[in-house]
């Protein structure tokens, strides 16, 4: 049969998902897929669109300057009051919309925590904010770090549940009881307990293939939050759960799993099973390099011949996914044998993950070795034997984590000798990149289509798939403006892929994103003043909603990209027009921009820079926004807009602890050792000009001259970050943050 006719079949009967006994247990819609035709792709539009004025020929004197971070949400913007006459420049950040049982104990989280905390917990119910502010407040000081990322990364929907301020303690008090217990791992604290710099990082006595007997690795903080510490393993909600039945309950007699798999034997039946954590602690080594599942594998080896003693690979109607239920039950194919081998895993300390191939129906597991991710699945014995997975030319379509945060990252190349990749955009009807799309791939099989993974687009539009060969892979789009194809159908993506390739598609959505509706505005000829404005982006949080969890579920990812400022300046009167949502006349715009600059001439009147997030709809976008005020008389130098040197303050108000970070745009901005010890210091003045603090800086780092001032984040050769944290001898107020050698200074408001 031509493959045009069998198109025409598929597009008259509804295609079933699947046709056999599914192994994995993901909730997968039923609804069936069927080919349909995608609306055409247009071109893109030339991006960046900026309208701006030429650079003004005359010399002129700094008035005024600020650099502040902003985090704005999609719709969001901020805005700079630009006092001409007065020659200042007003700036009030949003008021703290957390609830002010939680506001104190957000600022002292661990910094590079902070900005997802913020947003976060603002959509948290002041019921539960009170819970959290409690269980903050009340926890060990050696468990705020591990708290603080659940409570970051963890979906407000699950962190509305009740039993959250219980269960995430008890995660937490398990692990470091464990920590005691076992020989093979070393839980390691660094920083102040408590403090902004608190890190936790893990170390392991083991051993790999190229490894000449054992080796002590630590491993950095992020693989033990991400892979041993968080208590979401892939679909499943965090609860207590009764054992007999697989339903939540009370803290009190419900079972979580770190803590049951270690303590309990759960015997039922046929069934002699022991209590886990009575074995990991009878051996030295994380894993001994052996390809096999015996008990002398070390940990790996253990949990392994614990699984195969505590599950038949068989299933009936329920298909639990709760690692708890799944003990009890002593029953499961691969899913259920994935699950509880993540749980089994972390509960004793081992950091791993699931690894999933929807279109194949089958899904398992990988664990760290201390320098590599190896496949791992108990239920067929197979350690370290990622090949196995594609024996027997048994083409995969993708492979990914499925990471328990709601996103799919694909691994294909670890798993298939052949490879193709897939770069997708989406945007709309004028061809704006749309951000935080769902983009659902599918996969041809038999006489079927197969849901093959779900992926989410960034503030660029783009996602990123990786294949296997000598496939047929379908598509659709799921955005907040529309969908393409309708809903139900998939359109065709690449017909029989081929190893090495490169596929570029482009699915477009036949609605336009919200935008700023402007016109541009002449501007005076006989300034008074120039404003110049830089937006420099960090990055942004990508959205993701859980795509097969129990509830509805979103998810915060930091990106290290970002695209979607816009910023404009307005007159008095405009403003009140944009302020309004009416159309407004802009004297400078710079739109949708990657890197944005811009000067203009202003009157004697008052005006406003405005910086805004309105085109993306899912993403938040975070960057550093520097403005200048200039007058327009003769004066000492031309006129610059915070350019190479960046100073910016975060969180700005404050009220226990500010960040100061200085960005060089370039090795030649940086100031060398030789300079003399003015050129680098920092100073932090009251509004009556009085010097309260001083930092010194070289190029090296920081030297720490002032009790107050603390040094301890790391940097990079062009980026340096201090702490300043006012004693009790300082009052609320405003304060003046300055490089004296380098003429660059910020605003900080302290709000005791």
């Amino acid at each position: 049969m031509s493959f045009i006719s069998k198109l025409s079949i598929i597009s008259i009967f509804l295609i079933p998902i699947c046709v056999f006994a599914q192994g994995i247990t993901d909730r997968i819609p039923d609804e069936p897929l069927r080919v349909g035709d995608k609306t055409e792709a247009k071109p893109q539009v030339a991006m960046p669109k900026i309208v701006t004025q030429e650079r003004p020929k005359a010399f002129v004197n700094l008035l005024d300057s600020l650099a502040v971070e902003v985090v704005l949400e999609p719709g969001e913007w901020e805005a700079v009051y630009v006092d001409v006459t007065a020659g200042t420049l007003g700036y009030t950040p949003p008021e703290p919309a957390i609830d002010t049982s939680l506001i104190y104990l957000v600022d002292w989280a661990p910094l590079d925590l902070q900005r997802q905390l913020r947003l976060n917990l603002v959509r948290l119910s002041p019921y539960m904010s009170a819970y959290y502010a409690d269980m903050l407040a009340s926890a060990d000081p050696l468990w705020l770090d591990e708290l603080y990322y659940c409570l970051a990364h963890l979906a407000v929907e699950i962190l509305e549940l009740d039993e959250m301020s219980f269960l995430l303690p008890e995660n937490v008090r398990e692990i470091y009881a464990r920590d005691s217990l076992l020989s093979y791992v070393e839980i390691i604290d660094d920083g102040h307990p408590g403090g902004l710099y608190h890190k936790t990082y893990i170390r392991y006595i083991t051993t790999d293939t190229f490894v000449v007997g054992w080796d002590t690795v630590t491993l950095d903080p992020e693989m033990y939050y991400r892979y041993v510490m968080f208590p979401k393993i892939t679909d499943e909600i965090p609860r207590y759960i009764c054992p007999p039945t697989g339903e939540p309950a009370d803290p009190w007699t419900g079972k979580f799993w770190r803590t049951w798999f270690w303590d309990v034997a759960e015997t039922t039946g046929t069934f002699e099973c022991w209590a886990l954590g009575e074995s990991l602690a009878t051996v030295g080594a994380l894993w001994n390099g052996f390809q096999n599942s015996d008990t002398d594998n070390g940990a790996i080896g253990i949990v392994s011949r614990w699984i195969k003693n505590s599950l038949d690979f068989d299933s009936d109607a329920e298909r639990p996914h709760q690692p708890v239920r799944i003990y009890a039950k002593h029953k499961g194919r691969c899913g259920e044998h994935a699950d509880i081998t993540t749980a089994a895993c972390r509960t004793g300390l081992i950091p791993c993950r699931n690894i999933e191939s929807i279109s194949t129906d089958h899904t398992w597991n990988e664990f760290f070795t201390g320098w590599r991710w190896a496949s791992f699945e108990p239920v067929n014995t197979h350690v370290d034997d990622q090949w196995a997975y594609n024996a027997g030319g048994r083409n995969v379509g993708t492979v990914y984590e499925y990471t328990g945060k709601g996103s799919h990252l694909p691994v294909t190349d670890r798993y298939s000798h052949e490879i193709a990749d897939f770069n997708l955009s989406v945007i709309d009807a004028s061809g704006r990149p749309i951000d935080g799309a769902r983009v659902m791939i599918a996969m041809e099989r038999g006489e079927a289509i197969y849901y093959d993974c779900i992926l989410t687009t960034d503030s660029r539009g783009k996602a990123y798939d990786m294949v296997g060969d000598n496939r047929h892979f379908y598509w659709r789009v799921d955005t907040e403006i529309g969908c393409n194809p309708e809903p139900g159908y998939v359109t065709e993506l690449v017909i029989n892929t081929f190893d090495g390739a490169t596929y570029n598609r482009t699915m477009d959505i036949s609605a336009n994103l919200p935008s700023h509706s402007w016109v541009s505005e002449t501007p005076t000829s006989e300034p008074a003043a120039y404003l110049g404005s830089r937006i420099r982006p960090l990055g942004e949080f990508i959205t993701y909603n859980g795509a097969f969890d129990d509830i509805s579920t979103t998810f915060l990812e930091w990106n290290d990209d970002a695209y979607g400022f816009a910023m404009f300046a307005l007159s008095d009167s405009q403003f009140a027009m944009f302020e309004a949502g009416s159309s407004f006349a802009a004297l400078a715009m710079v739109e949708c921009c990657d890197f944005g600059g811009m000067e203009t001439a202003v009157g004697n009147t008052p005006h406003w820079l405005v910086i805004s997030n309105i085109e993306n709809i899912r993403n938040t976008l975070v960057g550093t926004l520097h403005v200048a005020l200039h007058d327009s008389s003769t004066g000492r130098k031309e006129i610059e807009i915070p350019d190479e040197i960046g100073l910016s303050v975060y969180p700005n108000p404050f009220n226990s602890a500010v960040r100061i970070s200085f960005d060089y745009g370039s090795e030649s901005a940086k100031p060398s050792s030789t300079s003399t010890p003015d050129a680098c210091r920092v100073e932090v003045f009251d509004i009556n000009g009085r010097r309260v603090d001083k930092l010194m800086l070289d190029d090296l780092g920081f030297m720490n001259e002032g009790r107050r001032i603390s040094n301890r984040q790391s940097s990079t050769n062009n980026h340096k970050s201090a702490i300043w944290t006012p004693d009790e001898s300082i009052g609320s107020g405003v304060y003046l943050v300055r490089v004296k050698g380098l003429n660059k200074a910020a605003k900080v408001i302290y709000m005791k």
